[in-house]
């Protein structure tokens, strides 16, 4: 199993968005149908430092992977400072 997760700048409550995406492919070739979590914050706000995700898919045929640990690690820093180019 794979999968990545991607943040955002949306912050609430010393949190930060973030949406994991798995991905995974079935040994026999069934279609996953989704993925279950344990550990996943319900509303996708992270907190400030790491937090470990399971994550497992499940077939067609409801039979579940092995369970996968994710770790999100969200950092609190600044931003770089853009760069800004003009022509002559």
């Amino acid at each position: 199993m794979s999968g990545v997760s991607v943040k955002t700048r949306r912050y609430s409550n010393g949190s930060i968005i973030t949406t994991l995406s798995p991905s995974a492919v079935d040994p026999d070739g069934d279609i996953i149908m989704g993925y279950e979590y344990q550990n996943k914050p319900s509303n996708d706000y992270y907190p400030i430092g790491t937090t470990y995700v399971k994550v497992r898919a499940k077939d067609r045929y409801g039979k579940f992977s092995d369970w996968y640990t994710v770790d999100v690690t969200i950092s609190n820093s600044a931003p770089e400072a853009p760069t800004i180019y003009r022509d002559p």
